[in-house]
């Protein structure tokens, strides 16, 4: 039997936060066991204001064999010690429902009324520091029990730790997948560097999800691992990845020359919130009504808390998933990209059992399962990807009744079991000083092959990356042949200086060097730039087929020294004497609106 270790100072801290009246709540609990110890009795008996309750409580909780005493005199009654462990270590919110299947303890049921719509009382006796609330709105019934969290702090003194309360090694199952991204995360990051330099890494107008070609064209040109086969998410670590480097470049524009110097960076700049929102769309996109809003929304909470848990691992192997869970929950960590306010707002379309559908909201009790939960998981799948932890996990299943309306999940990251840190992760994480890093060896790519005759290209079909850089010069022949288009050329240029840099960018990333035909198209290009002129200074006037206009116009020799040429019934004039012919016109009867 282990209990909390904490200063005198702490202990003190959360005795003085607690305001008279709920000191007298905790100690009343007691007050039978403080009069008949005799050691105690003494101290109890003289209790009058606050500060001598704080001394005396402080007291009790830095003393082992007291707190023993305080945890004894609960545990005459298994069950009652039971349901303060429960709602001590294992849950801050029950609905009511689930509490009484939990723990047996039966509650009268209350319905609020036009008169009774929120209604609190405590449990009674030894459980009189659980609360049970019932409130009512419009469209909302909420019926829990629960803890005040000032009450639960000065229990978690003397409700012995569970344990699992710290870090534990783990023995992992074998039947199941194993993923390790180390080499492959490094492979990626050598990858996209050069395609962020040459814009071939493609977003949508908004900047938040990459372009499908995008994830294809990266999936299919480094050595990094996907974590599933199945169609609706088996882009789903090069999507993470993408998303990672694409934000970084933006903020950096550049990468340090060894990919580990690279992700360290990346690291440092995810932990110090330097990055904008990237990561939480992918982690949360079960819920609806998610607000992602730079403003309001910060990821560093995530990636803090799990720095937490690595430093905790570096003298571990495997460590169980459901224990990292646990030590948050018991140390009441908690994750929030929006305020509470607003993350009760959020809802998810699911599935509750074959027989109904519903909605659920992220109100209280539902956060863990529906946020805190995925938030973790999916963050350990996230550094996964990153190379920095091996990962043991099975096909997505949830662990909850609650599942994805038409999915057998609530989300891919449902079935992590078991976590490790990976080399490279002991050195981002700066639990090593050195990093060995092993490039890998890449089967090379054949040579890309220019025509002398037409200025036309052959590539591998396997080297994809040269092929999306040919894209915005070239149009596509074949599955290797590739040649050079005006269009192409062309598309997105809106000046001869941006020609120019265009052209010059093929010399910089395709060939600095290619046979003179290619030379010749693009001198070609540049010779034949702006051969036309947009006349702005000129203006074309129709004319409406009436007699007495027309006359006007062929016998007015004011009128007609305006005119630069006429046919038909239309007339070319300079703009700069419009205002002269519109007068001239308006004083012979016509009204004209320009």
């Amino acid at each position: 039997m282990k209990f909390l270790e904490v200063s005198e100072k702490t202990i003190r801290s959360s005795v003085a936060a607690c305001t008279k009246v709920e000191i007298d709540e905790f100690v009343k609990v007691f007050k039978t066991l403080f009069r008949e110890d005799e050691e105690l009795a003494k101290r109890y008996l003289k209790l009058r204001k606050k500060e001598e309750y704080i001394d005396f409580l402080t007291h009790i909780f830095i003393t082992p064999n007291l707190r023993a005493k305080l945890y004894a005199f609960l545990a005459k009654d298994k069950h009652i010690v039971d349901i303060y462990k429960l709602l001590v270590w294992e849950h801050k919110v029950l609905d009511r429902e689930m509490f009484v299947l939990t723990t047996g303890c039966q509650i009268e049921n209350h319905t609020p009324n036009y008169y009774f719509r929120h209604k609190v009382e405590s449990l009674g006796g030894k459980l009189s520091l659980i609360c049970h609330s019932i409130y009512q709105t419009y469209d909302t019934f909420e019926d829990i029990i629960y803890i005040e969290h000032k009450i639960r702090s000065l229990l978690k003194f003397i409700i012995p730790l569970p344990d699992d309360y710290d870090i534990l090694d783990a023995n992992p199952s074998t039947d199941a997948i194993m993923y390790n991204n180390e080499a492959g995360v490094l492979d990626f990051i050598k990858t996209i560097f050069p395609m962020l330099q040459n814009n071939l890494v493609d977003f949508g107008k908004t900047e938040i999800k990459p372009l499908t070609k995008t994830l294809t064209l990266l999936k299919n040109s480094t050595i990094s691992e996907e974590f599933y086969s199945a169609k609706e998410c088996n882009t789903l670590a090069t999507d993470m990845l993408t998303r990672s480097f694409y934000n970084f470049y933006k903020k950096n524009k550049h990468f340090k020359t060894e990919p580990y110097e690279a992700l360290l960076d990346f690291y440092d700049a995810l932990i110090q919130n330097r990055l904008d929102f990237m990561i939480s769309r992918i982690l949360l996109a079960h819920l609806k009504k998610v607000r992602y809003d730079s403003y309001y929304q910060s990821e560093r909470q995530l990636f803090m808390a799990l720095s937490i848990v690595m430093d905790a691992m570096r003298d571990k192997e495997f460590v169980s998933v459901e224990n990292i869970l646990n030590f948050f929950k018991y140390r009441d960590i908690e994750v929030h990209i929006d305020s509470l306010h607003k993350e009760r707002e959020y809802i998810i379309n699911c599935d509750i059992s074959e027989q109904e559908s519903n909605t659920l909201s992220v109100r209280e009790y539902h956060y863990t399962e529906l946020m805190f939960e995925p938030m973790i998981k999916g963050g350990l799948f996230y550094y996964a990807a990153l190379g920095v932890v091996e990962i043991i996990y099975k096909e997505p299943k949830s662990p909850y009744k609650i599942t994805v309306k038409g999915k057998k999940y609530l989300t891919c990251f449902d079935s992590i079991e078991y976590v490790k840190l990976t080399s490279l992760g002991r050195y981002i994480f700066g639990i090593e000083k050195k990093y060995d890093y092993i490039p890998q060896q890449i089967k090379k790519q054949k040579d890309i092959i220019f025509d002398t005759f037409k200025p036309i290209i052959t590539v591998d079909k396997s080297d994809v990356v040269t092929s999306a850089k040919l894209d915005s010069f070239c149009d596509k022949l074949t599955n290797e042949k590739y040649q050079l288009s005006y269009s192409k050329l062309f598309k997105d240029v809106k000046s001869k200086k941006g020609l120019e840099l265009k052209i010059e960018s093929f010399y910089k990333t395709i060939e600095p060097n290619p046979p003179q035909v290619f030379k010749d198209f693009f001198d070609e290009v540049l010779q034949n730039a702006n051969q036309l002129k947009k006349e702005t200074k000129l203006v074309v006037l129709s004319l409406q087929n009436n007699p007495k206009l027309l006359n006007l116009f062929m016998q007015n020799k004011k009128i007609q020294q305006l005119i630069t040429k006429a046919q038909g019934y239309k007339i070319v004039i300079e703009k700069e004497n419009v205002v002269k012919l519109t007068k001239l016109i308006k004083d012979n009867g016509f009204f004209v609106e320009f």
